[in-house]
């Protein structure tokens, strides 16, 4: 029992306190009382195989709460030992994390890992772990998936979220390297109005950058009933700014700090739209 309460008091306190430490803190952090945890597990007569499951269970825990920092040092420690059954319950998210934190370097060394990993093991590729494998492909490359993959891979993807990851994964490319006229190409014919803000907003971004007219931004009518989410909101800050654009206004600085920092705080993976705004407040 002292055991249970020494583990709910450590990973409560560093699930609360995760952000302010980096992986190689925390995996020392972790590895401090693993060897206590270990003998204990096994004093209760746990086998290594059940150990392994702990481990990868805790990691799916700690990612659900968004410290990812945690879960991939329980999915690292889960990748080193012998008896786990499939390796790519870990290296599926821990691909996912670093995608999401924008670290490709070290995404694409656990990608080649699981390459290779599914090549000495044919039995665990199946149509799900492909599609999964060309998205992550297509997110390492960092380029347009009619140049990042091939004619069949593109056709392979039958998954409606799949094909919906495509799809923000190209309007992303095109909007980062102001392609706003391939980005358009995407969206063009499809009627934002009844779409939720998120996706208005990203409209909006794509019909300035195009110069595109409409009468007004889709994401106005959300702007003018909530005045008071104006600071609060990430889609309302950058519509206020996407309105200053078309008015022909100049955005004051403090007005791109707050859509970075709100951007940060909710939408991390949306970080790259306040560097695309401040490219078309700057063609104004």
């Amino acid at each position: 029992m002292k055991y249970l309460i020494l583990i709910s008091l450590l990973v409560s306190s560093t699930i609360l306190h995760a952000t302010q430490f980096s992986e190689k803190e925390i995996n020392a952090f972790v590895t401090k009382s693993e060897s206590q945890l270990l003998a204990w597990l096994k004093k209760e007569g746990k086998s290594p195989a059940q150990i392994t499951t702990y481990y990868l269970n805790a990691a799916e825990q700690a990612y659900m709460l968004h410290q990812n920092s945690i879960a991939k040092v329980l999915y690292k420690k889960a990748l080193q030992r012998k008896d786990i059954e499939n390796r790519l319950v870990a290296y599926f998210p821990i691909i996912e994390m670093y995608l999401q934190g924008d670290d490709v370097k070290d995404a694409k060394k656990f990608y080649n890992d699981a390459e290779a990993y599914l090549k000495a093991n044919p039995s665990f590729s199946n149509q799900q772990t492909q599609e999964r494998m060309t998205i992550f492909k297509l997110q390492i490359s960092q380029k347009p998936s009619k140049v990042a993959l091939t004619e069949r891979e593109r056709e392979n993807i039958q998954r409606p979220h799949n094909n919906q990851m495509v799809y923000s994964h190209d309007l992303k490319q095109y909007l980062m390297n102001k392609n706003y006229e391939e980005a358009f190409k995407l969206i063009e014919g499809a009627d934002f109005s009844r779409s939720d803000v998120n996706k208005q907003i990203l409209a909006d971004v794509i019909y300035t950058g195009a110069k595109k007219s409409r009468e007004s931004l889709y994401c106005q009518k959300s702007y003018d009933k909530f005045p008071e989410s104006h600071e609060t909101s990430y889609s309302m800050k950058l519509c206020g700014v996407l309105l200053g654009i078309k008015a022909g206004s100049k955005i004051d600085e403090k007005d791109f700090s707050a859509l970075k920092n709100l951007l940060k705080s909710d939408y991390p993976e949306n970080l790259y739209l306040e560097q695309v705004v401040r490219d078309l407040a700057s063609k104004k």
